[in-house]
């Protein structure tokens, strides 16, 4: 009889699954994305340990961006999954992007899973660097992570995986997750976005004695706007602690300066961030878009340093469809490093190619 019981009892499981699965509406895509760059770096006045003043190669490869993924709903209930590639030891292989639910309760929503928080600005399409976007040198880029979100429309709240991280003692407590929350404005063609967020973290010895507070935190404004074929995008933004807070940056910047230090007498010292971006582009045809844009970012770190670090970004591209879902993005970029906290610059990186694109 318990056999019989378990049999039934696992066929009423699935054909219930079978049911949900039938009634819900899936949507599945994919994307593969092809870099053929050719980068020239200058070395400048930093030269590596091994001596080498400047290098230069072809990356002919698919980018680490790659994905495959499927959206579902279902009544109340939307899920989200997506897959990706990344490069590790010169191969390819798979790693979750995306795990998102989502539940409406009408006035608001429930998320949960990982997905992409809500401190990111995403003004730029640059294609350089796995879809750079200028998220590492101007624009914030704070990934994807694990998080519940709240949605009220155009203010949403998120608490996520706190970043940590060893600056003056052995041990790192956590007590809080960090808190962001986003809000957005519709302004005639485009809209305006405010965005914030608090990180906290604990270093303490492991006898507990002694113990410093690591306070992280962020602000930033961007922009959309739309003027006939020509479309115009900026953001702005200041942080403490850039590094500790878990956002993400490019370059040849000395080692400490992008977070908070212990100094010499034992005492914290906090680094400041700011940064932005501005894009324009446009319509040329049906077939053919434009785009050029610039980011800007600076750190300083009094504990390091006296002199504050900074990096340039420009680069130009077009984008032109083969079909559809099938098209090649050439485009054209440097980052000018600027110099370092004794004076000595860092040298410049060129780059020269094109991004092939496919979706389905």
């Amino acid at each position: 009889m318990k056999k019989l019981f378990v049999i039934f009892a696992a066929i009423a499981m699935v054909g219930t699954f079978a049911a949900t699965t039938m009634a819900a509406d899936w949507a599945f895509y994919g994307s593969i994305r092809f870099a053929t760059f050719y980068d020239m770096m200058d070395y400048g006045d930093v030269i590596p340990a091994n001596g080498q003043e400047d290098d230069a190669g072809l990356n002919w490869s698919m980018q680490g961006n790659s994905r495959i993924g499927g959206k579902v709903s279902g009544g109340d209930v939307s899920g989200h999954f997506e897959m990706g590639t990344y490069k590790e030891a010169a191969a390819h292989n798979m790693d979750v992007r995306i795990l998102w639910g989502t539940y409406d309760f009408g006035g608001w929503k429930w998320s949960m899973g990982q997905n992409y928080t809500l401190v990111n600005n995403w003004t730029s399409v640059q294609v350089w660097g796995d879809d750079n976007g200028l998220l590492f040198n101007g624009a914030l880029y704070g990934s994807r992570k694990q998080q519940v979100q709240l949605d009220f429309g155009m203010f949403k709240l998120a608490l996520i995986e706190t970043a940590s991280s060893q600056v003056i003692y052995d041990d790192t407590d956590v007590i809080l997750p960090k808190i962001e929350a986003s809000f957005g404005i519709p302004v005639g063609e485009g809209s305006i976005g405010i965005k914030g967020g608090f990180n906290m973290f604990t270093n303490e010895t492991f006898d507990g004695d002694d113990s410093e507070d690591i306070m992280a935190y962020v602000l930033s404004a961007d922009g959309f706007h739309g003027f006939g074929p020509i479309y115009f995008n900026w953001s702005a933004f200041w942080a403490q602690n850039y590094g500790n807070y878990g956002l993400y940056s490019g370059g040849n910047f000395t080692t400490g300066i992008n977070g908070a230090v212990a100094t010499a007498a034992g005492d914290i010292e906090d680094s400041t961030a700011f940064g932005g971006t501005v894009v324009v582009g446009g319509a040329i045809s049906e077939v053919l878009r434009w785009e050029a844009g610039v980011g800007y970012i600076q750190f300083e770190n009094d504990a390091v340093g006296s002199d504050a670090e900074s990096m340039i970004s420009p680069y130009g591209q077009m984008k032109y469809n083969f079909a559809k879902s099938f098209y090649v993005v050439p485009e054209v970029g440097a980052f000018m490093y600027g110099d370092d906290q004794n004076g000595d610059s860092y040298g410049q990186d060129y780059y020269v190619g094109a991004q092939w694109r496919m979706d389905f």
